[in-house]
């Protein structure tokens, strides 16, 4: 048997962070409208079956944030054994998870659809048949009776699973009706036949023509094929002469292509001569003048020496420029790090006071403390001290109040003679004892307060003066860092000016003569343009050996080519080539294509009248082919129609067979229910075939309009049950231990109220757990517990 244990939603619908344990017996669960009491049995069915109402992105509870999770644990007993489900839907996509454990956390199902496979394994029923097995609204309840005999029919029919075998049966007359069309459509086209023997007569006839036109064809290919022969033969001969012709076209070609290659050599050999005269009359005069080009460069070999004692002499100037400098810098680091060094001399002794001047404020501040301790101790033993003068003056205003009447404060007597002795001595008590006793801790904290403030002034100078000394500290600090910057750049320009003598000691013999120089540079550029002159001179004059080469090679290429036009024009000469027979053979061969051209076309035309008789014969056959394959379909759509007939007497037999156990065994669980109820005043309860409800009430049956409100209520609310266990048994599971009902209570009154709350005592020992939902507070003292949402 199936119970629940608990159930924990998070961020599922209107719940954060929300966990219930469903506890045996009749349970109330009582809240206001959307106050999330179904959202509890939602989760339920969400939990073990994955399937929610409405959008699955209105799952998330509205303040959770984007990337938090849904989830629903459900904890259930099966027959002794326990079970958790955890169905999920993770991050900002709400990708659906779920898991199904069994005794200790272990893992018997992983996945969505694993898990619910598992789960209507284990509960022996699917969704939809647990929903109208568990659970029960007011609407159904009302709807049993309350409706028209068809409307009824079709709830009932819904809970009990009934309207698939009515939509089998509705798919089956769909699917004879399809059937019965295309053995009709079938029938129409198939071929009679007198047309079947009509397509045999045509097929003979245009098989004897094609036959014929075959013969024929055949006879105009053979004439093709010698006309085919003579083109060829002809065809060779005309390559022949082809070839000839190509040959006598090229010499001819190669002959022009030297004779213009005698003109361009010719031509060629005439520019190189004079081009090799230039150069000699150059070479000539390039020796007379190729002393100069020596003297150019002893100039410039000369000019860099110059330049080398010039720029040693400006070396030297700088250095000693920035001696000049270095000095007067060494001397200006030296006075300041003088000064810096007396500064940095007081540091210890700064370092020396401010550690004294620390000590003494750690001594003045502790030494505050410990008065600021005794000043509290002292306010709150004054503070202490009025509350009890304050506390003895209300007892005297009070047994002043209440008169000589009054009992001891001591020993709860009465007063009477001792009335004004008592009232003496508590006045005694608060002037003589406390009074006296707040005068001395005033004078005392009077006493601390000036001590306190000789003090806080003493730390208050000791404070000033250890900044003033911390501050002194801090210059002399960075004056310390001032002094090495200092002295590290004192030993840069000390080592610096040692450089730079040595350099100006190597420079000692440096001389330079700018006159010398300058009239160097004058001679140079005298003698430089013709210095380039000679240079180019001296580069063309090597191409004179190379030229004088070239003039030979022309003049033997020139030689070789006379050689070759002669040999050309001889063998042009003996050439067998004949242009007439060419043109000859051309023309008949022209006359001969024209006539295989024409018998072509005959063969063709031929051809074509064979492939029209033979798409004619084709499409014949086709038809003939066509008709054996619908008369084939149309047997395969009357087999189907026969099966189709077969199922249709099956489903309505089998449907006879449900209504005929189902009615008589719903009559039976809600006799028995409500003979209970009733207290026996009505044994039993009919439910026909129509489903029509009856009751029978000293034997007679009425039917159920008859009764009164009351009544009608509670035979409703046994009907709903019975149909319940039914379904659970149809589905093979009558083990479903608990049952929900959802506002059953509705309008009805206090009286009606009570006959269903106690029809539900009279019933919850056939289930361990009974659940009602509930906005109704007042009818909270009828159950056994009560969840207040």
């Amino acid at each position: 048997m199936m119970t629940l244990s608990n159930i924990r939603l998070e961020n599922y619908k209107k719940y954060a962070n929300f966990s219930l344990a469903f506890e045996e017996g009749l349970t109330g669960i009582i809240g206001r409208n959307g106050s999330g009491k179904s959202t509890i049995f939602d989760g339920i069915i969400f939990a073990l079956y994955g399937e929610v109402r409405g959008q699955k992105e209105n799952l998330k509870y509205a303040k959770a944030g984007e990337k938090e999770n849904v989830s629903v644990t459900l904890e259930f007993e099966i027959d002794g054994k326990t079970y958790k489900v955890v169905r999920e839907l993770r991050g900002k996509s709400q990708v659906a998870k779920a898991s199904l454990y069994h005794d200790n956390d272990a893992l018997l199902s992983d996945g969505v659809k694993e898990v619910t496979k598992s789960i209507s394994k284990l509960v022996g029923m699917s969704r939809d048949a647990f929903m109208h097995t568990v659970f029960a609204s007011q609407k159904e309840l009302t709807a049993l009776s309350g409706l028209k005999n068809e409307e009824r029919k079709k709830i009932i029919r819904k809970l009990l699973g009934l309207e698939k075998i009515d939509k089998i049966e509705l798919e089956i007359r769909g699917e004879l009706t399809d059937l019965n069309r295309a053995i009709k459509s079938f029938e129409e086209i198939l071929l009679s036949e007198s047309a079947k023997k009509e397509i045999a007569e045509q097929q003979g006839t245009l098989t004897k023509s094609f036959n014929d036109k075959t013969k024929e064809v055949a006879a105009i290919a053979a004439s093709y094929e010698a006309k085919q022969k003579e083109l060829t033969a002809l065809t060779k001969e005309l390559e022949a002469l082809q070839k000839l012709k190509e040959e006598f076209t090229r010499l001819n070609s190669e002959l022009t292509l030297l004779q213009q290659n005698k003109v361009n050599q010719t031509q060629n050999l005439s520019v190189t001569t004079v081009k090799l005269q230039r150069l000699n009359s150059l070479s000539i005069q390039y020796e007379k003048e190729k002393p100069l080009i020596a003297e150019y460069r002893a100039l410039e070999e000369k000019l860099k020496v110059f330049q080398t004692q010039k720029e040693m002499r400006l070396v030297k100037e700088g250095l000693e420029k920035e001696q000049v400098l270095l000095r007067e810098q060494y001397k200006e680091f030296k006075d300041e790090i003088s000064a810096l060094e007396e500064k940095v001399k007081s540091r210890p002794e700064l370092i020396a006071r401010e550690k004294r001047l620390k000590e003494q404020h750690s001594v003045v501040q502790e030494q505050l403390g410990k008065h600021e301790t005794l000043e509290q101790g002292l306010r709150a033993e004054i503070a202490k001290l009025q509350g009890v003068v304050a506390e003895t003056e209300k007892r005297v205003a009070k047994i002043q109040e209440l008169g000589r009447e009054s009992a001891c404060p001591t020993c709860t007597r009465p007063l009477l003679d001792e009335y004004d002795n008592v009232i003496s001595a508590l006045q005694h008590e608060i002037r003589d004892s406390y009074t006296q006793q707040i005068e001395k801790h005033h004078g005392e904290l009077k006493t601390e307060l000036d001590t306190k403030q000789k003090l806080s002034a003493e730390k208050t100078a000791i404070e000033k003066t250890i900044n003033e000394t911390s501050t002194a500290l801090k210059i002399l600090a960075s004056d310390e860092m001032t002094l090495a910057k200092k002295n590290e750049a004192f030993i840069g320009v000390t080592l610096k000016g040692k450089a730079n003598n040595e350099k100006l000691e190597a420079l000692k013999e440096a001389s330079y003569d700018e006159k010398a120089h300058q009239e160097a540079e004058t001679s140079r550029k005298g003698l430089e343009a013709k210095y380039r002159e000679l240079i180019g001179t001296e580069s063309l004059i090597k191409e004179i050996p190379a030229l004088t080469d070239e003039v030979k090679k022309i003049e033997a290429l020139i030689k070789q080519i006379d050689a070759d036009i002669k040999a050309k024009e001889t063998l042009i000469k003996n050439h067998t080539y004949d242009e007439k027979l060419h043109v000859a053979k051309a023309k008949l061969f022209e006359e001969e294509q024209g006539k295989r051209e024409a018998i072509n076309k005959s063969l063709r035309e031929g051809e074509k009248v064979l492939e029209s008789i033979k798409g004619d014969i084709k499409t014949l056959q086709s038809r003939i082919d066509t008709d054996t394959k619908q008369r084939v379909q149309l047997q395969s759509k009357l087999d189907d129609k026969n099966d189709y007939e077969k199922l249709k007497s099956f489903m309505a037999e089998f449907k006879n067979k449900i209504n005929a156990k189902i009615a008589p065994r719903i009559s039976q669980l809600a006799s028995e229910m409500y003979s209970t109820i009733t207290k026996g005043k009505y044994q039993h309860i009919e439910v026909s075939d129509e489903f029509d409800f009856f009751i029978y009430d000293e034997g007679q049956r009425h039917s159920i309009e008859r009764f009164s409100g009351g009544e009608i209520d509670l035979a409703n609310l046994v009907l709903r049950i019975a149909i319940s266990k039914t379904l659970a048994e149809l589905n093979g599971s009558s083990s479903v231990g608990f049952l929900a009902f959802d506002e059953v209570f509705g309008s009805q009154d206090e009286e009606r109220r009570l006959e269903i709350m106690e029809a539900f005592h009279t019933i919850k020992e056939q289930y361990r757990q009974i659940f009602l939902i509930s906005h109704e507070s007042e009818i909270k003292e009828m159950f056994e517990k009560i969840v207040e949402l």
